[in-house]
């Protein structure tokens, strides 16, 4: 049983402990024996305390949205913006651009000549280019590169699909930078290509003649929609077009070395053959004293040589076997026998093809002529080897 003092002293403990938690709950919002302290930012309250509705205390402000997320790369949606103090999450930023590496122009792989090959494939990449002027096969999904022409540069690129994944049949097309070109309605493509099967190589040129250094863009592409697939692409540097004119005759040829791009016309030369459908050659028109002229090269054992010559009036294009003398003379073919032969338009770009399946490099003539005697004129003969 405990005395009447014992109750009192007991009484008076927790009495006061009963006064510092009622003075505690008041300093939570207005501080203990006063108002509650006014303020603009919470740095302006005691520690422990916030800012909130004009007051320190320790209940914190709402929180707001955080902020729109940034774009996406390639078209994919940007991140939400991180919440806010007890706020919401901010919204989802809209798409980027083309942002993924090589799915648009803006960004292209840089490739680095003067000489780069690689393997890639189209899977997993999006149909960001579908058409234009100059442009061909471009209903696939797509896959873009970029290379930097030096001024007085030609860049000469191939792409070629695998033989084994007959159903990706890649195409190539060449557009002059900078990107926004790429965005330009229609697209314009410079060059194009989309000859043959999956194997075949196709193969697209610039010459920078701007004075300055050029962003060229290359698109991977496909006719058919569906079909994606690996690929080989190579690029590569080399002077631009220079002029080298023509031989007059098998046996005074201008010697032209293979990988390369000539200017020259035919219009200052004479008249030196007149081939006939016959024995592999491509023939010119009955009576027919075009003037024509002569280059001379050396396709390396098991290569096959490509060429193709491109005028404005009507070529003939014949590739004849070393010696000089396989090459007829005194106006008629001479019973001239040739390698390959062609004349598939009326103007444009004639191209013809000729393996060497020999062990032995071959000296052959490129003999540039008219189908018309009219048929005469500046052109521009590319060469390479497959």
């Amino acid at each position: 049983m405990t005395s009447p003092g014992t109750n009192a002293k007991t009484l008076a403990v927790t009495n006061r402990w009963l006064g510092v938690a009622l003075c505690f709950g008041v300093v939570l919002h207005q501080g203990c024996g006063g108002p509650a302290q006014p303020c603009v930012a919470s740095a302006e309250c005691p520690a422990g305390l916030f800012c909130t509705n004009g007051v320190c205390t320790t209940e914190r402000p709402a929180g707001t949205g955080g902020g729109a997320g940034t774009g996406g790369s390639g078209a994919r949606a940007g991140a939400g913006g991180s919440a806010g103090q007890a706020g919401t999450g901010g919204a989802a930023g809209s798409g980027g651009v083309g942002g993924f590496p090589g799915e648009s122009c803006q960004s292209a792989v840089l490739l680095s000549p003067p000489v780069q090959s690689r393997i890639d494939s189209t899977q997993g990449f999006a149909n960001t280019y579908d058409g234009g002027t100059g442009c061909v096969a471009m209903a696939g999904v797509d896959r873009v590169y970029r290379v930097a022409v030096p001024s007085a540069q030609q860049l000469t690129a191939r792409v070629v699909g695998n033989v084994q994944d007959a159903g990706f049949d890649p195409s190539i097309n060449l557009v002059v930078g900078p990107a926004a070109q790429c965005d330009a309605a229609p697209l314009v493509c410079s060059a194009s290509s989309d000859t043959g099967s999956a194997g075949t190589v196709n193969l697209v040129r610039h010459a920078n003649v701007s004075g300055v250094t050029q962003d060229v863009f290359l698109i991977v592409d496909a006719l058919n929609a569906t079909a994606t697939g690996p690929f080989s692409l190579s690029v590569s540097l080399g002077p631009a077009p220079a002029q080298l004119q023509p031989g007059a005759s098998c046996s005074s040829p201008a010697s032209l070395t293979i990988d390369r791009t000539v200017l020259g016309t035919t219009a200052t030369l004479a008249n030196g053959f007149v081939p006939t459908d016959v024995l592999g050659c491509e023939g010119v028109a009955a009576g027919t004293a075009a003037p024509d002229g002569v280059y001379a090269l050396q396709v390396p054992a098991g290569a096959t040589l490509v060429a193709e010559l491109t005028t404005s009036w009507d070529a003939v294009l014949n590739l004849v076997e070393s010696p000089a003398s396989t090459c007829g003379s005194g106006g008629t073919d001479g019973g001239m026998a040739c390698l390959a032969g062609t004349d598939g338009v009326t103007a444009g770009t004639e191209r013809l093809s000729w393996k060497n399946g020999t062990s032995a490099t071959k000296g052959v003539f490129l003999l540039v002529d008219g189908y018309q005697t009219t048929s005469a004129g500046s052109f521009e003969l590319s060469t390479w080897l497959e």
